[in-house]
């Protein structure tokens, strides 16, 4: 297993995080979403308003609300919501990400692709969210590899670029609650759990901090949870190959070395006590371009073959594995999830939607997946 160390070489630097956080308490964030749902609930077409995740943090916590409409109003609700929040005390603030608006067709094939964690009524018809089918273990585990993709793909390139505090906070959480859903899907909620406190005791620790040692404690917490997601990696890679394949995955379509940043280099294996690529052929042809050595990090394979088998449906992705070799239920995740992406690429190109919400959520899946 990757070395603690490693992964503290992998951060930003100091200089590179500036302090944006603001002084917000809890009943900043309630009042911003009771005025939130007293307007928008106000709107023609607007059947259901709804919160997921949790604001355990004010002041680093952001607000997470759904708001299901019916289809030919979803531009406008779209709109409307941005004025809401951009007219709200320190709105923009407090809804790091706009509130998903999502056109009642597209409501089942949004479950799939976005979690809704702890998804709670606000305001509405409760049954459309009670009628919706809930994600099964096969298609849980699919999204949670794909969006830990995403979280792993925002977290190494952190490193290239100066960013907010509020910022790294919030990937130090996305990585934790990352690593804790691998280990409910494996059902082991102590250690899940255990992450989870992790990840709120360590962010009240940094914002009780001053000056620089904010961003020292931010950054040495951000090591920590790629090395915790890292770990949990590995501990879903073991499970995952006996229960998801009836036949092992050929070898060959998962070394494939891609490049994170100029000087991280990822190999995916099925083990890591297997061979993989030669560690000095992979140095020697990055750093014949960059001069350097890279670090080097090793994926389980569950990263590329769910991306190539479910790319694999839309373009016959080259490399992409047998599907048959899937055990059955796994197959049918898949079919669903693919189904799902495809819901919302066709309604955006039926409907030439114009929605940022709508595209940002494909893209983000898509562009993981590639």
């Amino acid at each position: 297993m990757i070395p603690l160390d490693t992964f503290a070489r992998m951060v930003p630097q100091p200089h590179q995080i500036w302090d944006d956080l603001i002084d917000l308490s809890s009943a900043h964030y309630q009042h911003a979403i009771e005025s939130y749902v007293e307007r928008m609930s106000q709107m023609p077409g607007v059947l259901f308003i709804g919160q997921f995740g949790s604001i355990n943090m004010p002041g680093v916590s952001d607000i997470d609300l759904l708001v299901l409409v019916e289809d030919d109003r979803h531009s406008a609700a779209e709109a409307l919501s941005q004025e809401i929040v951009q007219a709200l005390p320190s709105g923009p603030y407090m809804f790091w990400h706009p509130a998903s608006i999502i056109p009642l067709s597209l409501w089942q094939p949004g479950r799939v692709l976005h979690t809704f964690s702890q998804l709670r009524a606000l305001w509405g018809d409760r049954t459309l969210i009670d009628a919706a089918e809930q994600p099964h273990r096969p298609l849980e585990t699919l999204s949670a590899i794909i969006w830990n993709g995403y979280f792993w793909r925002v977290a190494l390139k952190l490193r290239y670029d100066k960013h907010p505090l509020r910022l790294l906070l919030l990937v130090i959480n996305n990585l934790g609650q990352g690593a804790a859903a691998y280990y409910r899907i494996l059902n082991r909620p102590d250690e899940s759990e255990s992450i989870l406190k992790w990840g709120k005791t360590i962010r009240s620790q940094i914002t009780a901090a001053s000056g620089p040692r904010r961003a020292a404690l931010a950054l040495d917490a951000l090591a920590q949870a790629m090395h915790f997601l890292h770990a949990a990696d590995w501990d879903l890679q073991t499970w995952w190959l006996d229960e998801a394949w009836e036949r092992r995955p050929p070898y060959s379509d998962v070394i494939r070395p891609r490049s994170a940043g100029k000087h991280i280099v990822i190999e995916f294996t099925h083990t890591l006590d297997e061979p993989g690529w030669s560690p000095m052929r992979t140095a020697r042809r990055v750093s014949w371009k960059l001069k350097r050595i890279p670090y080097r990090l090793t994926f389980p394979s569950c990263y590329p073959l769910t991306a190539n088998l479910i790319r694999g449906a839309f373009d016959a992705y080259h490399g992409s594995p047998p599907f048959d070799a899937l055990a059955v239920p796994w197959q049918n995740a898949v079919a669903t999830y693919t189904e799902s992406m495809e819901a919302f690429h066709r309604y955006m190109r039926d409907h030439d939607s114009q929605s940022k919400e709508l595209d940002e959520l494909w893209r983000r899946v898509w562009n993981t997946l590639a």
